[in-house]
């Protein structure tokens, strides 16, 4: 029997490769986009590989948006509930419709994440709510409902009032500065009543800059999802990025570091405040770690067990979630009042 030459084989992988790249990236991505095709108010975007990320790259410098071509497809069509279109090997479903949003949000439970793409995702985020699923995600979810609640919130109205008078007193003293970055100077104020929310009023350690480090951590979240929808993460796995090749890699390596000892060096802070403590404090002031730490220490035996991994993941996943949301509806709020056109002035008082 004669051996198959070399250049045979060369090109029995090279075609092999060919046609397993063309099914992964082409027909498999099709295929489950047509099971969607009954789908009501449904409309379909077929571009392989890249999906609706051009026309999103496209749409951000012009009109900084880049939803600004899919709200255009919704103005022309009102009656579009849902855009489907290919991601690399599967389908991105965007949800414009109120009542789906919301059957989803109801059955989140059900949903199963992409374990490939959010490979790249750190422990800390890995195990927050978002990502969580099953009994985990339950236990999750009830420990945070017994801490992040209303009487929570009303809680740290004081907070939120003396950081807002700190921050006119700081920025707005004469009424004629002007901000030329209204996003950067929220970010200011939001991550400073995020911070004393989460790790109370006063400083954990003299160390640590809270801004600095809330910069640190948004550009660490940033930075992880980056790299779940990275062109990197596809071809090459998550791995690739702890090799270290690209500076971002480097930078990114770097936060990871300073963020997760800040982690387990603050649980531990607070865990040896609570021993000490026991139940000399009252429940009304105590910060948002503390009160998981409470929490988590009075699971039954039956219950999915809630490490300290899992309480310093949602204290990453809450201030990411806080401050950006928080951020980014200050910022609209002020550019909303800043271009009403009316004939009376605003004077705070």
């Amino acid at each position: 029997m004669e051996l198959p030459s070399i250049s045979t084989i060369i090109m029995t992988i090279i075609v092999v490769f060919f046609v397993r790249f063309i099914f992964k990236f082409f027909i498999r991505p099709y295929i489950k986009l047509m099971a969607y095709k009954n789908f009501r108010g449904g409309e379909f975007v077929y571009i392989p590989l890249i999906g609706d990320y051009a026309n999103h790259q496209a749409d951000l410098e012009p009109h900084g948006d880049v939803y600004y071509s899919a709200f255009k497809r919704i103005e022309a069509n009102p009656n579009i509930r849902a855009l489907f279109f290919p991601l690399m090997t599967g389908v991105r479903i965007n949800l414009y419709d109120p009542e789906l949003i919301k059957e989803f949000f109801a059955k989140y439970s059900k949903f199963i994440k992409d374990p490939e793409m959010f490979a790249p995702l750190p422990s800390l985020v890995r195990n927050g709510l978002v990502f969580t699923e099953g009994e985990k995600w339950k236990s999750q979810r009830k420990l945070i409902s017994q801490v992040f609640h209303f009487d929570y919130m009303n809680a740290c109205i004081p907070i939120i009032n003396r950081k807002c008078l700190e921050w006119i007193d700081s920025y707005c003293r004469d009424g004629t500065q002007v901000f030329l970055d209204v996003k950067k100077t929220m970010k200011m104020y939001t991550s400073r009543v995020i911070w004393r929310m989460f790790f109370g009023e006063e400083d954990i350690q003299t160390s640590v800059d809270s801004e600095k480090f809330m910069k640190t951590i948004l550009n660490y979240a940033s930075g992880a999802m980056t790299r779940c929808f990275s062109l990197y993460n596809f071809f090459f796995g998550p791995k690739f990025f702890k090799l270290g090749l690209r500076a971002s890699d480097r930078e990114y390596n770097f936060e990871h570091q300073i963020v997760d000892t800040f982690a387990k060096t603050q649980l531990k802070y607070f865990r040896e405040k609570l021993s000490k403590e026991k139940d000399s404090a009252p429940k009304q002031s105590r910060n948002l770690i503390e009160l998981l730490l409470l929490e988590a220490s009075k699971q039954s035996g039956n219950e999915e067990k809630v490490s300290d991994l899992d309480v310093m993941s949602q204290i990453v996943t809450f201030l990411v979630a806080g401050t950006d949301t928080t951020l980014n509806l200050l910022t609209i709020t002020t550019s909303s009042l800043s271009t009403q056109k009316s004939s009376k002035s605003f004077e705070m008082r």
